[in-house]
């Protein structure tokens, strides 16, 4: 008799196995064992099952319509489950077992196999989620959007702030730069940045995203979970750019009062507009500094500003400032 797990309540395993001998050993096996046990023979019973959000999935390749382990990892991802998959076989080949993992199973076993091997790989793959569910309620409550990748760069996990911000929820398994709005350039700085054992670099990219510019800072850490994978933390920094433009627009202006707000926002409206402006004021009211800030939020921002004191030139001085002298 195989010790129960001790777990808080039953874990629900799903067993595919097209052998009904096979598939009463393996499920009187982990009914024993304290788990709660359903079973497939075929793809069609597995599409009805598997929406029980089963915790662990044990699958056999080969089944007489289609490959069972490349469907239950196409239904995780379907239906965004974090479920384990251990696949089983009777083939020994080493070019199925590099298929099996570069498809996506987290452990493999092949036929026949040892009872208790069974137990133990099916223990271990039920403590590891729970640990990782455990770190992922964690990272849940972080102020930061957060993905974590494997070491192929698809996603295994996306906390509610990604969620929000990119307004779809299909992101599981997928790689990261198949989902994220990114440019060419900022992919390749992103990769860089993700090869990088310097925890304190980051980089900052733009998105246009629910009609709304934001501004996002990436950081890359190791995965506490599993040293080979990625934990991306991605800063939302749009109010404080947006907020920063505020502060800093018009360069040198100082005042709260309702009058230079009001300025402040015509000197924005004016300066995206390609056209002669004509400033008003008495002397010392700061006209020129008005003219230094829409010269500084004008597309000829990179171009100099020339400020020129027409009151203090005569008539033929003013033509050779303006024009040059003959």
């Amino acid at each position: 008799m195989n010790t129960p797990l001790n777990h808080h309540s039953p874990k629900q395993i799903l067993v595919l196995e097209d052998d009904l001998i096979m598939q009463a050993i393996v499920e009187q096996c982990l009914q024993e064992s304290g788990l709660i046990v359903h079973c497939a023979r075929n793809l069609q019973q597995l599409d009805q099952l598997i929406t029980i959000s089963p915790d662990l999935i044990i699958s056999d390749i080969h089944l007489p319509d289609g490959n069972g382990l490349q469907h239950c990892l196409m239904k995780r991802k379907e239906l965004n489950l974090s479920c384990p998959i251990i696949a089983i076989t009777a083939t020994d080949t080493k070019d199925i077992i590099g298929k099996v993992f570069k498809w996506g199973a987290d452990d493999y076993l092949q036929k026949p196999f040892v009872l208790e091997e069974l137990i133990a790989r099916t223990r271990l793959h039920l403590k590891i989620s729970d640990q990782q569910k455990a770190t992922l309620a964690i990272l849940e409550d972080q102020p930061n959007g957060i993905l974590m990748l494997d070491e192929r760069g698809h996603i295994l996990y996306f906390n509610r702030l990604i969620q929000d911000w990119l307004s779809h929820t299909h992101l599981l398994h997928q790689h990261w730069s198949q989902v994220l709005p990114l440019t060419t350039e900022d992919e390749i700085n992103i990769q860089t940045l993700l090869d990088s054992n310097d925890t304190q670099n980051c980089i900052e990219t733009k998105h246009k995203l629910q009609h709304r510019t934001q501004y996002w800072q990436w950081t890359a850490h190791r995965s506490p979970i599993n040293a080979q994978h990625r934990l991306i933390y991605i800063s939302n920094q749009t109010e404080l750019n947006e907020l920063k433009q505020q502060i800093h627009l018009p360069l040198n202006m100082v005042g709260n009062s309702p009058q230079t707000m009001a300025l402040i926002s015509q000197i924005k409206q004016l300066a995206n507009i390609d056209w002669n402006v004509l400033i008003q004021g008495e002397t010392g009211t700061g006209k020129e500094l008005v003219a230094q800030s829409l010269h500084d939020l004008s597309q000829r921002r990179d171009e100099p500003f020339i400020a020129l004191n027409c009151a203090g030139l005569t008539e033929s001085l003013l033509g050779d400032q303006l024009f040059g002298h003959d």
